[in-house]
């Protein structure tokens, strides 16, 4: 993922005259380091924007943040690029809809207890789905009470300790322990076909925070490049 902006300075016209007058090498050089270091300015805030705004297993995500800096010396059409190899940080800026494995299915939810109660965790592998398997959901009864009843029955018995409990408007999988009176713990959510990831648009706010910093980074360029010409 990586998005590219379109910078127009205003405020620097004179400085720019002056140094394309004495080099236009120098004004394609001060250009390259504009882009190139608005680009490393905004991995620095994409970063910390990233660990405060979401829940991030590790630090790996913020560092694989890329920077391509800016080349050539023409500069109609040159660029710096801030970008994500991460597919998983795509999603995040623009949203994204889960569906059920197969049409009409349930998408699976883990709970914090199917992580072992770090939200930080991926899930544990005795708790994935995969490993779960099938379980028995045709329980006999006219009502919920009943029927939730007799799938805690089944699944005290049973070697997994798993049940599938409804609710009103819910359903989900659940881990049975307990001897006289059963406890449960959820691990998985099966209450809904569709579940959408809202988004967070991390990267379009840093590039927002960027572009005011654009004037004060161009213009440091162009002193740096006006007092080699001295």
């Amino acid at each position: 993922m990586v998005v590219n902006v379109t910078l127009t300075l205003k405020g620097l016209d004179e400085m720019q005259r002056q140094l394309e007058a004495l080099s236009k090498k120098g004004l394609a050089a001060a250009a390259r380091e504009t882009l190139t270091g608005m680009a490393w300015a905004g991995r620095k805030i994409w970063q910390q924007r990233l660990e405060a705004d979401n829940t991030l297993r590790n630090s790996f995500t913020a560092r694989r943040v890329i920077v391509v800096p800016a080349r050539g010396s023409q500069m109609k059409g040159m660029e710096a690029s801030l970008g994500h190899h991460s597919e998983y940080v795509r999603s995040l800026e623009f949203g994204i809809e889960g569906t059920g494995a197969r049409p009409g299915h349930a998408v699976g939810v883990p709970d914090l207890a199917a992580r072992g109660g770090n939200i930080k965790k991926l899930v544990s592998r005795p708790n994935k789905l995969g490993t779960i398997g099938r379980l028995p959901t045709k329980r006999k009864g006219k009502t919920m009470k009943s029927r939730n009843a007799e799938a805690l029955r089944v699944a005290s018995k049973s070697g997994k300790k798993l049940a599938v409990l409804e609710g009103p408007k819910s359903r989900g999988i659940f881990k049975v322990s307990g001897r006289k009176k059963a406890k449960v713990r959820k691990l998985w959510d099966l209450s809904h076909k569709k579940v959408s990831r809202p988004k967070r648009p991390t990267l379009m706010r840093t590039v927002g925070d960027v572009l005011q910093n654009a004037p004060a980074i161009a213009q440091k360029a162009m002193e740096k490049q006006l007092a080699l010409l001295k």
